[in-house]
């Protein structure tokens, strides 16, 4: 095998019994290759209602980690219930690990049919060409283009990555981890919320540039009004991570009924905005434009603000409806990543709804055709006026591309954490690959 690196491999359960799916596949392999890996991966969505979720473990290099994230205690049910799987950081090191020159980074891998909502809402597409761990684990030394997989026994922890041979023993119906549904839910949930929080922060600059321009009580008290639930939401997601519950007396009902209130002013809004490009039917004059969609074509516009406030209390939801999916899914005795998503669905399906419909309104505003006004029968049009009109219909386009909310993403979930030599793991943001 040379140099390459040995990247031992854990198949968890996400709630149900996979016994005999992983048996099959496994087939007795002592090692896999990332195309085997693959494959394993979509058999194992194919075959179950359930597939398991594969955890990963790399020595990487420590310009090669993000150091962005969340730092979850070590006492956290957390990071307690991924200690129990892979062992405690230094013990669980792959042989590579030596002290301050690598660290150790876990991947997991959550397959698209229980990513679901997660994916679609809380992660941000990897990119083609990207640093650190978001381009594949491919850091400096190729990590991924060099390595061999090899599953671990359920039980062994970490110890027994040590060597290729001693993990390779695992491998089998004894790979499952039938109990690891709470871990998997609590790790996706703590980083979609980061995510989410991320996405929060840049709607809220988005609005925040243009109320500087703009200058209104109306919508500066709205925005006002919407962040202040961010210290309700901050802290319940704290004690999510921390503590693996939510607290009602941190005020996060409070919070969630302003956001609700935000959202229902959004969804009337983009009524009035739909009803008034239909009663266009796909031509309007420069004047009915602007009267209808007040400060078009001028920075800082009315309608630009109360557009991007309406984006803005769609990715407050979302923020909130995370921790709301997790509560709800801890209260159910069938604990259970698939039940998640569920819950997270039946909180983010208006939201989506209302994002298309946004998407929508700005694709028929963009398709106007514009027309001159009424001719005057007292002059003609000056060479300005009409280069002045024909300007309309590329501002248009570019002011839709421009202000259009954020592509939500599918496909398999990557969580990545970093493990900490004091017990504590830091959880870096989630990728939809």
């Amino acid at each position: 095998m040379g140099d390459q690196q040995v990247v031992p491999i854990w198949t968890l359960s996400s709630g149900g019994s996979d016994d005999e799916v992983l048996q099959r596949l496994y087939d007795g392999e002592q090692e896999l290759s990332r195309d085997r890996l693959e494959r394993l991966r979509a058999a194992l969505g194919a075959l179950s209602d359930d597939p398991p979720v594969v955890l990963e473990r790399y020595a990487v290099s420590p310009q090669d980690v993000p150091g962005t994230g969340r730092l979850v205690a070590a006492g956290s049910p957390l990071a307690k219930s991924l200690a129990e799987i892979v062992g405690s950081t230094r013990q669980a090191a792959p042989a590579e690990v030596t002290a301050g020159t690598t660290q150790v980074l876990y991947k997991m891998v959550v397959p698209d049919k229980l990513a679901g909502q997660l994916a679609a809402g809380a992660a941000r597409q990897m990119t083609a060409k990207g640093g650190g761990v978001y381009s594949g684990i491919r850091g400096s030394k190729s990590i991924v283009g060099n390595a061999r997989f090899v599953p671990v026994a359920a039980g062994t922890g970490g110890g027994a990555a040590a060597g290729g041979a001693a993990v390779a023993a695992g491998a089998g119906v004894g790979a499952a981890v039938l109990a690891a549904a709470p871990v998997v839910l609590l790790l996706a949930a703590t980083a979609g919320s980061i995510y989410a929080e991320q996405e929060r922060r840049a709607a809220l600059g988005r609005v925040e540039d243009i109320l500087n321009q703009l200058k209104t009580v109306e919508l500066d008290e709205e925005r006002d009004e919407l962040s202040g639930a961010v210290p309700a939401i901050t802290k319940a997601t704290a004690l999510l991570a921390d503590e693996g519950r939510l607290g009602h007396s941190l005020g996060l009902d409070a919070a969630v009924n302003r956001i609700d209130t935000a959202v229902s002013r959004a969804e009337r809004r983009v009524n009035d905005w739909e009803r008034t490009l239909a009663g266009f039917a796909g031509t309007a004059t420069p004047d009915a434009l602007m009267e209808a969609f007040p400060g078009l074509r001028a920075p800082g516009g009315e309608f630009e603000a109360k557009l991007r406030m309406a984006v803005f209390a769609i990715t407050m939801k979302r923020r909130v409806a995370i921790l709301q999916a997790a509560e709800h899914t801890q209260n159910d005795s069938n604990l259970s990543l698939s039940r998640f998503n569920r819950e997270l669905a039946k909180d983010t399906a208006d939201l989506a709804a209302l994002e298309e419909r946004i998407v929508t309104m700005l694709g028929s505003l963009s398709a106007l055709s514009i027309e001159m006004p009424k001719k005057r029968v007292d002059r003609p049009y000056r060479p300005s006026e009409v280069r002045e009109l024909l300007r309309w219909t590329p501002y248009l386009r570019e002011f839709a591309d421009r202000e259009l909310p954020a592509a939500g993403h599918r496909g398999d979930l990557e969580l990545f954490f970093v493990a900490q030599d004091d017990g504590s793991i830091r959880v870096l943001e989630p990728v939809s690959a």
